[in-house]
Parts: structure tokens; C-alpha cells; sequence
């Protein structure tokens, strides 16, 4: 038997970037034969087919694999498996941590920076503490989906491709990212790939889904309107800026309903993202909100970086669907793929979804 061929899709900045948008599209482009994750409930995103929210699926039809490094609200995965195919299906590690009420209560107190505020963190913290007489996890919870760790890797050796989606951003992760201002774990394909215990050589791509305009989660206000809780900074070579000025209407977090922190585009960031995770190609969304000048400034920026070794821009979205994802068939004519050294992308050589 082959081994599986595993793409990962993965956050390159602070989340949000439509990774549930481009997952959508990836999985119609190569129907692997499962979906695996290690989401939590401070992570989700709409899906392009009306809007529902989810957390770990995309509504497709096939297998859907939780690993034990997922965190599951129960309440969340109900929601979500109604929104699945009568004939996909769903696996979970039995040692998926699950998040209870008492969790999100002690998060309150867990907590003192601007968060999701989903128990995801206190849920974690449980789980380490390794207590056998107080544990919050799948084998007890959610039995009739549970994968023992016995016939778990049997399982994963058992599909043909795998897509692999990995939860929030680069730039949030608790090892990597702003200390303290970020998730209560790490966001990388590497850390994916060790809680799913997926062997490296399985992985094909690495996709890196990015925003032309990052955002951050919204700061925390107590009722009075004081600031109790700030989600963090941004790079150096970035600078936060107004709805206004980025000539949007303000967009909202998934999980909290809050409006969003918007920051400019940071090259430190990206390259960064790219180099430590080992992107091989990268998905730029929110095209559509830059004027052509901008456009043809973040090109540039993007080529000079593949040209020094990063990831090549192979996908690009312009709006909301799937369809509104444009493939980079060519990037142009002396691109260094016959060893010249390349232009910018241009609108030439691009197919919509």
C-alpha cells in the first residue's frame, strides 16, 4: 500500500485569512479521501454556500477526521454535523480534549488579553494536568465517533490524500507569535502534523492562505467602554489602520461577533510565515480590496520574495465563493520557471475557480 499524499492549508498571518474558503476549493480541486483538523472552538469561519458557520468541516462529503490535538465544543460539533452530508463521516481521536461550561467560566479568570473567550484555553490546561479522576475528552464524551490511539495511525495509512487544516495563524501562535498576546497553543503545519501524528514524508504542499489587509481579533471593553483586554501588536513594518481607510465596510470576527483590528500588509510577516512553515505556494486573498497601484506594489513585493526562495502565488481571491478564486496558470512569460529570473504576476494567465 502507498503512503497517502497529505496537503496542508494552514493561516499565514493572525487568522482569518479565508483558510474555510480556500479549504472549500482545495478540496474541490483534488476530493481528498479525508479532511483532518485539530480545531477548536476559537477557531471558525463561513462557508461560501449560504454562509453557516463551522469549525472543522466544510459540509463535504468524506471522511472527517478529529485529532487528539483538537478541542471540541459540544454544542459546536451538533451544530456542525447537521450541516454534513447524510453520508460523510466523522472520526475523533479518543483523547480530543472536549470544552464544558465550567471551562468557559474559568477562561473568565484564565484570561486577561483580547481572546475569543470559548474555554478552549481552560480546556487545554485540563488536559495537561493529567488528572484520571477529572478528565474532559472524547473517549468519554463522544464514544460512538472515537478512534482508539491503538487504530489510529492504521487509519490515517489508510486514505489516499488528505487535507490537512490547521486552525487561526502563524502569527498567534503561543510559541512564535506576539507572547502573550496570542492563542493558547501552536498554529503551525508542524504542530498539526505532530498532533495528528502524520509522518513528515506524507506531505506534499504546504499552503500558506494570506490577506492583502491582516487583521487581528477586537480588543476586550468592559461595559463602561474600558479596554480590559488588548489582542496585541503588529510588525514593525506594519501599521494598524481604520475600515475607513482600507475603503471597507468593517468586518467581523466568527466566534465573538466583534469588529475586527485591520493592520497593512507586512513583508516581514509573510516572508517569515513562509520560511518558518515551509510553504511551497501561497493563497493571497481580499485582492478586490486593492486599488490597481496596490496591487501592483504587493506583486512586486511577492515576486522579489519567490525569487529569493520563497513560495510562488499560485491562487488569488477576489471575493466571497470559490468561484471567486482565481488559479495563477502562468505568472508571466519570463518567470524564472525556465530559470530566468522573473516579473510580477499580472492578470494574464489566471482562471477563476
Amino acid at each position: 500500500m502507498t503512503d497517502p499524499i497529505v496537503d496542508i492549508i494552514y493561516g499565514g498571518q493572525y487568522g482569518s485569512e479565508a483558510k474555510r474558503l480556500f479549504s472549500e476549493f482545495y478540496y474541490d480541486l483534488t476530493k481528498p479521501t479525508a479532511i483532518v483538523s485539530n480545531f477548536g472552538p476559537n477557531s471558525g469561519g463561513f462557508v461560501s454556500d449560504g454562509g453557516k458557520w463551522a469549525t472543522f468541516s466544510m459540509g463535504a462529503d468524506c471522511l472527517h477526521i478529529l485529532s487528539p490535538g483538537s478541542i471540541i465544543d459540544l454544542d459546536d460539533f451538533e451544530r456542525e454535523k447537521a450541516n454534513l452530508p447524510a453520508s460523510a463521516i466523522i472520526l475523533i481521536h479518543e483523547n480530543a480534549a472536549v470544552v464544558t461550561p465550567e471551562h468557559k467560566e474559568q477562561e473568565k479568570s484564565l484570561v486577561n488579553i483580547g481572546s475569543t473567550m470559548t474555554g478552549t484555553a481552560a480546556c487545554a490546561v485540563q488536559k495537561m494536568q493529567r488528572d484520571p479522576n477529572n478528565m474532559s475528552i472524547a473517549r468519554h464524551e463522544l464514544l460512538r465517533y472515537v478512534v482508539t490511539a491503538k487504530n489510529w495511525f492504521d487509519l490515517l495509512k489508510s486514505q489516499e490524500r488528505i487535507q490537512l487544516a490547521i486552525p487561526q495563524g502563524h502569527s498567534l501562535s503561543i510559541n512564535h507569535g506576539f507572547y502573550p498576546y496570542c492563542t493558547s497553543r501552536n498554529t503551525s503545519p508542524q504542530q498539526g502534523l505532530a498532533d495528528a501524528g502524520i509522518p513528515i514524508k506524507w506531505v506534499d504542499k504546504v499552503i500558506a492562505c494570506m490577506r492583502t489587509f491582516p487583521i487581528r481579533v477586537s480588543n476586550r471593553f468592559d461595559t463602561d467602554g474600558k479596554m480590559i483586554g488588548w489582542s496585541g501588536p503588529c510588525y514593525d513594518d506594519q501599521k494598524e489602520l481604520t475600515w475607513a481607510e482600507v475603503g471597507q465596510p468593517p468586518e467581523m470576527t466568527s466566534v465573538s461577533k466583534k469588529i475586527r483590528r485591520v493592520f497593512s500588509f507586512s513583508e516581514k510577516q509573510y516572508f517569515e510565515s513562509c520560511m518558518m512553515n515551509g510553504a511551497t505556494d501561497v493563497f493571497m486573498n481580499f485582492m478586490n480590496y486593492l486599488d490597481p497601484l496596490e496591487v501592483d506594489e504587493l506583486f512586486k513585493t511577492l515576486t522579489d520574495i519567490h525569487n529569493s526562495g520563497g513560495p510562488r502565488v499560485s491562487w488569488l481571491g477576489y471575493g466571497p465563493r470559490t468561484e471567486d478564486i482565481a488559479t495563477v496558470k502562468i505568472i508571466h512569460p519570463t518567470d524564472d520557471i525556465d530559470g530566468r529570473e522573473g516579473c510580477h504576476p499580472t492578470m494574464v494567465g489566471l482562471e477563476r475557480g
